[in-house]
């Protein structure tokens, strides 16, 4: 059987860090993976191996910024055939020109390796955002982000009384605070809806994360008062809480490729009212009326989203019915066959 060396994070409140493990376990009726191996650990480490699979996003590498890339130093060390699954890609455009160029320079040293045989991302946008940026159309592969299998969630009412959200309207917004979420736009949405609305922030501070953004969701929790509650990183039985006790689970993203915490939403067959960015727009093509959509960036659009939600059950049920069909049509065991054939493209197999 192919033997493949993963490359990625292992802190399982990355989400990152969820997918490979999740990754790596759906793979094995298709290739051994004997374990998953931290990027600054792959040099001591020297795995054997028919094939190296890097899961790739900028802050495991170093950042956006050029000078700080530290993914040539891995890409180096690999003499196996390479894949790069790119969770993240940002485009050289807006700002000032020398902006514009440091991000391009960057894109090439993550991406723009020859030995790289293979890239997958999760969405047709993030390819074809890819390709318009100088990478080659054939080493582009579109693999959508699979759907874990439900973990078992606490009793609905148990978990509200825990959390002290009984008789609210909770809508969650799950996973590390990053400034691409919309945290500022979910809070400013819900400073308009009733009192009894209660957003929650299941969430905190990413151990990477330098851009203050975290500080300012605080802030912003803090001038919104008792409607926003911030919980900090979670333990899992508190994050089940959470997602057990939650009416709606919202994606107010700014910017995305995918996310393993809307992806345990979906999982769980909670109600998703998302911005309406490529990936979210994609996911609703895929599986139509699975996402209440919204414009990114109008936190009025989004108050009015989710009232309209909130008004309306049968709007609820449907929503929370959608996410339990695309979850059953989009496991990790069909995003695991599809990765495993470009494996055998890669090794020429095929």
């Amino acid at each position: 059987m192919l033997r493949v060396t993963m490359v990625g994070p292992t802190d399982r409140q990355c989400g990152v860090g969820i997918y490979t493990a999740l990754l790596r376990d759906a793979l094995a009726p298709f290739a051994r993976v004997p374990e998953v191996i931290e990027p600054a650990a792959y040099r001591a480490a020297q795995p054997a191996g028919d094939l190296v699979h890097v899961q790739h996003e900028y802050h495991l590498f170093g950042g956006v910024a050029p000078w700080k890339c530290r993914a040539r130093r891995l890409y180096c060390a690999v003499k196996e055939p390479m894949v790069l699954t790119a969770h993240e890609f940002v485009e050289a455009k807006g700002r000032s020109a020398a902006w514009r160029a440091a991000i391009g320079l960057t894109n090439r040293m993550h991406f723009g390796y020859s030995g790289a045989r293979a890239i997958l991302v999760h969405t047709r946008s993030d390819r074809d955002r890819m390709i318009a940026s100088g990478l080659p159309e054939d080493r582009l592969h579109v693999v959508r982000h699979g759907i874990q299998p439900a973990p078992p969630l606490p009793r609905r009412e148990e978990a509200r009384a825990r959390l002290s959200v009984e008789g609210r309207f909770v809508v969650a917004v799950f996973g590390y605070l990053s400034a691409r979420k919309g945290h500022l736009v979910a809070i400013d949405a819900v400073s308009q809806l009733p009192e009894d609305t209660l957003l929650l922030i299941a969430g905190g501070r990413h151990p990477a994360d330098a851009t203050g953004h975290a500080e300012a969701v605080e802030r912003a929790a803090a001038a919104a008062g008792a409607r926003v509650r911030v919980t900090g990183v979670l333990t899992d039985a508190a994050y089940l809480d959470a997602l057990a006790a939650c009416d709606v689970a919202a994606a107010p993203f700014l910017e995305c490729s995918a996310s393993s915490s809307l992806s345990l939403a979906v999982s769980c067959g909670r109600a998703v009212v998302a911005s309406d960015i490529p990936v979210n727009r994609e996911f609703d093509e895929v599986c139509p009326g699975a996402l209440a959509l919204f414009a990114a960036g109008d936190a009025g659009q989004l108050a009015e989203t989710l009232m309209a939600v909130r008004a309306d059950r049968t709007k609820l049920e449907a929503l929370e019915a959608g996410s339990r069909r695309y979850a059953e049509r989009h496991g990790f065991d069909r995003m695991a066959a599809q990765t495993a054939a470009v494996y055998r493209s890669v090794l020429g197999e095929a």
